[in-house]
């Protein structure tokens, strides 16, 4: 039981959907953009595809990405392009209140990815889009944030 707040995700985190622009939109690295699709941020595809859609959600290696659909849960951070409708990329809604980080180490916390598991359906491909509004996180004051993230981030450099 944490001594923090708990707070949906909803209400502390905006999730942008990535968008399915189809094949037709497909082309080479010199004219678009690079397309993230779920087995590219877990490290399942190694075949890279690029899009020249009108309106693609791009992201930057800042961004924090949760996969919904495929490898549902997985967070992965690092990523340049435009992201897939099987990923969502996460930001606070209030930096001054949740920070990124803490909001990344979160989402990969075990309590979290079991609601996650939870609330995925599928059978040849998962989808977790149903567990979203059943995810709460710990809002310790941000200076606590920073402090454990801080720790995460030192315990990380020793893996």
């Amino acid at each position: 039981m944490s001594r923090w707040p708990q707070k949906p995700l909803l209400e502390v985190a905006r999730l942008t959907r990535g968008t399915e622009p189809g094949s037709v939109s497909y082309t080479d690295s010199s004219r678009g953009v690079r397309f993230l699709r779920v087995g590219d941020i877990t490290g399942k595809t190694n075949n890279p595809v690029y899009t020249d859609a009108a309106r693609p959600v791009l992201v930057t290696e800042t961004d924090v990405l949760l996969a919904i659909d495929g490898s549902p849960g997985y967070v992965s951070t690092g990523h340049r392009g435009a992201i897939s409708s099987g990923l969502r990329k996460v930001e606070p809604i209030d930096p001054n209140k949740v920070s990124l980080d803490w909001l990344r180490y979160s989402l990969m916390s075990p309590d979290i990815q079991h609601t996650i598991c939870k609330y995925t359906n599928g059978v040849t491909i998962l989808h977790a889009s149903s567990a979203i509004p059943h995810v709460s996180i710990p809002i310790p004051p941000l200076s606590e944030q920073k402090r454990i993230v801080a720790l995460l981030d030192e315990a990380d450099q020793l893996r």
